[in-house]
């Protein structure tokens, strides 16, 4: 007996230094009629089209953005809140960048009148912003990762009476030394979750909340870590970035074939995903692990632009993914464009320089006509071709198609030229006598021609 009592005393103390310093907790799990009992401190509120939702078998309170809200209370000075230093993480995932976004704040920002604090986001950093009496100015600390829309994210700012910290995913982003002293506050100012909201100023955040906590104390960076690192397998959260020793090369191997060569700073198996710029055709291919590699992407159309990334995932189960990189294969070009020379009335030399000598055809027409005319031209960079028959004063359209061995393989835009060069004038041109209704001058002339 005395010994089970033992374990419960051990227990409890244990569970006492883990929620010391924690004041406020809230799990959006447990949102219902408007409430959001918290685990610790003061309960929250929410309304309008704020709704508790599940998604792969996570709960969220999901604020829409337009006409919803949630918040702890309209004044701060009804419940705890932190004065010396603080910890505010939260568990969110952001619909939509905003310019001043809030996740939870308690701040007044007019103009030279800075009070407060808010761990935010500024269009798609995360953020933490905070004034001091040693620095009575709310400086946006921002952190280094760009946020991708509906993923979720660990996201953490703290203060310990000197330095400003952001931490996203359990990794320091951001730290900055210009504050000193205790928080200091507006008289009154909104606690409010998921937003922006000072006196003047109400930014609603399009954000889903699983869970805030506010400390009165600032977490150590390994703390932070290990809180992240407990909870992170229950979020679908973004896959950190894959790092190269040398970016991906691209090389022609066929008309229709690129081959790419890789290398990683580390041996890795990889996964190629492959795509039309318009999202539409996605491939996989998967490469064995190693430091070094090389694979094909076949099947390709001429003249497309295409996207392409690479994921890996390591031993331990963490996943990494590259950016999306680009590539198109409209590799045939005009060295030099078409130039057009006038040989006759009615005839024009058009010259190129193509990159591949490949057999031409050009299709031209008037500009108002539906078929075209079209003249063959053997293989080669460059080339001259006459267009005849053309008729005086009209618009006429031309391009060029590149033909490969069983389909085109190049096809230009449509270039314009018209036939109005000559105008017609008349045999004896008429100017209008400036003297006709001038009697002095018409003296002048008269005299003028006596004289002669």
């Amino acid at each position: 007996m005395k010994k089970l009592l033992a374990i419960l005393l051990l227990l409890n103390l244990n569970l006492h230094a883990a929620e010391e310093g924690l004041l406020h907790q809230w799990r959006f799990d447990q949102a219902k009629s408007g409430k959001v009992p918290a685990k610790i401190g003061a309960a929250a509120n929410y309304t309008g089209t704020a709704q508790l939702v599940e998604e792969s078998g996570l709960s969220q309170l999901q604020l829409k953005g337009t006409d919803s809200r949630a918040w702890v209370t309209d004044d701060y000075n009804t419940v705890k809140v932190p004065k010396k230093s603080i910890t505010v993480e939260a568990w969110i995932s952001p619909a939509a960048s905003m310019r001043w976004g809030g996740i939870a704040g308690v701040i007044q920002d007019n103009g030279d009148y800075e009070r407060g604090w808010l761990l935010g986001y500024v269009n798609r950093k995360f953020s933490f912003a905070l004034a001091s009496k040693g620095h009575q100015r709310l400086t946006y600390l921002q952190g280094t990762t760009d946020f991708k829309d509906e993923l979720w994210y660990h996201v953490v700012g703290t203060y310990d009476g000197e330095d400003l910290k952001v931490y996203v995913n359990g990794k320091l982003e951001a730290t900055e030394a210009k504050h000193s002293g205790d928080i200091i506050y507006p008289p009154k100012a909104t606690f409010e979750l998921g937003g922006y909201k000072d006196d003047n100023e109400f930014y609603r955040g399009a954000i889903s909340l699983h869970e805030i906590s506010i400390h009165e104390k600032a977490l150590e960076a390994e703390v932070i870590a290990k809180r992240f690192a407990s909870r992170k397998n229950e979020f679908p959260l973004p896959p950190d970035p894959l790092r190269f020793v040398s970016l991906p090369q691209l090389r022609w191997k066929k008309r229709d074939t690129l081959q790419i060569e890789w290398e990683l700073p580390e041996s890795l198996p990889v996964e190629i995903s492959w795509k039309r710029a318009d999202g539409t055709g996605l491939r996989k291919i998967p490469a064995k692990a190693g430091k070094k590699g090389e694979t094909l992407i076949d099947q390709l159309k001429p003249q497309g632009e295409y996207l392409y990334r690479f994921t890996a995932r390591n031993t331990a189960g963490t996943e990494f993914a590259s950016e999306w990189f680009k590539f198109d294969t409209s590799f045939y070009k005009f060295v030099s464009l078409p130039q057009l020379r006038w040989k006759k009335r009615d005839a024009l030399q058009m010259e190129w320089e193509f990159s591949h000598p490949l057999p031409m055809e050009i299709s031209w027409k008037r500009a108002e006509d539906k078929d075209s005319r079209k003249i063959p031209v053997k293989a080669g960079k460059k080339g001259v071709a006459l267009i005849d028959q053309l008729k005086p004063q009209g618009e006429y359209l031309y391009r060029f198609t590149a033909q490969g061995a069983t389909e085109p393989e190049f096809t230009s835009e449509w270039y314009k030229f018209d036939t109005s060069f000559y105008y017609r004038l008349p045999s004896i041109p008429q100017r209008p006598n400036p003297f006709t209704e001038d009697g002095m001058m018409r003296t002048v002339q008269s005299a003028a021609k006596q004289i002669l």
